[in-house]
């Protein structure tokens, strides 16, 4: 089953985690597609704050040493309804399909073609195809950003990359 970890846990191959982008670097090594093709597409893991994976600390207090995402990063803080910060985390990562290449990258693209954001169930269950990405979308639990005339009109291509994606082990 592929997990998705605490931005600030180890780096055991769940998804976003060094591993985890190594090993879809190596699978998207035997694909090719259209050398003409130039898009980039950033997907951030939401977690809830409920969440029981999160980590949950004093007021100012982080805890993890990343950014926050009020300059585009991977923390943000929030104050909960019992008066403590609650630090909400988010994974992100991006792919980028230029010149007939693949590659992964960990944290934000600067310049997404198309931005992609679901919470850590939503994108559990889209990797375990427990859910389909169009049925998140349509349930409003995917959200797309962007240039969606690229998605629409490079579907095809990025099925592929979906299914190359699920393919890699977390």
């Amino acid at each position: 089953m592929t997990t998705v970890g605490d931005a600030c846990g180890g780096d055991d191959g769940e998804i976003a985690s060094t591993n985890w982008l190594g090993a879809l670097a190596r699978r998207a090594a035997d694909s090719t597609p259209a050398a003409d093709l130039t898009l980039s597409i950033e997907y951030r893991i939401t977690v809830d704050p409920d969440d029981p994976n999160t980590e949950h600390r004093g007021v100012g207090d982080s805890g993890c040493g990343q950014r926050r995402t009020d300059d585009r990063s991977d923390c943000r803080g929030s104050t909960s309804g019992h008066g403590v910060h609650a630090t909400v985390h988010e994974k992100v990562w991006h792919a980028r399909i230029e010149a007939g290449r693949i590659t992964f990258g960990a944290g934000p693209h600067p310049n997404p073609t198309l931005t992609l954001a679901a919470s850590r169930t939503v994108t559990e269950a889209i990797a375990n195809n427990g859910l389909s990405a169009q049925r998140a979308f349509l349930n409003g639990d995917l959200r797309v950003g962007g240039d969606i005339a690229k998605l629409l009109e490079h579907q095809s291509t990025l099925e592929q990359v979906a299914a190359m994606i699920a393919k890699v082990p977390a």
